[in-house]
């Protein structure tokens, strides 16, 4: 890609249709296997906004953001102890950092509920979170397997 960064925000302008041009990026695990790593999250000089980064989990190479104002909370830079990265499995194993250490995250300025509901099952399936108190994209399963969807 010409671009490396996992998510890039506003780069292309601003949409005029937007109402805000706030972003709140929770609870995500993001894994960085770029050789030399990419930014995480990259956000275009013009938006003046300051960005909230909560209770997420950044794994590999990389700056985590280019906003010097940015409002970091609770996250994790590192080896959180994933499943087994090779296969995919990110979750947690038992005794992982990042299990309960996550924190409110609030509501945004439009007061719409920052706290995570609902995460990833594969293959593009979703299921209810069962543990808002851990950090990245997945709560934490004591089996260390994955949940079932109904």
């Amino acid at each position: 890609s010409q671009n490396p960064a996992m998510l890039d925000y506003m780069s292309e302008g601003v949409e005029p249709g937007n109402a805000g041009n706030d972003l709140y990026v929770v609870n995500n695990t993001f894994v960085n296997d770029l050789p030399g790593g990419g930014p995480f999250v990259q956000i275009s000089p013009q938006d003046k906004v300051p960005v909230v980064l909560q209770n997420n989990i950044f794994y590999g190479g990389g700056k985590v953001i280019n906003q010097e104002d940015a409002i970091l909370k609770s996250n994790f830079t590192g080896d959180p102890s994933f499943v087994d990265v090779a296969e995919g499995n990110y979750h947690l194993k038992p005794g992982s950092p990042a299990i309960h250490a996550a924190t409110d995250p609030g509501n945004s300025l439009e007061e719409y509920s920052l706290q995570p509901a609902f995460q990833y099952l594969p293959t593009a399936c979703g299921e209810k979170r069962l543990n808002e108190k851990d950090l990245g994209g997945l709560a934490f399963n004591a089996a260390g397997e994955a949940l079932h969807c109904r």
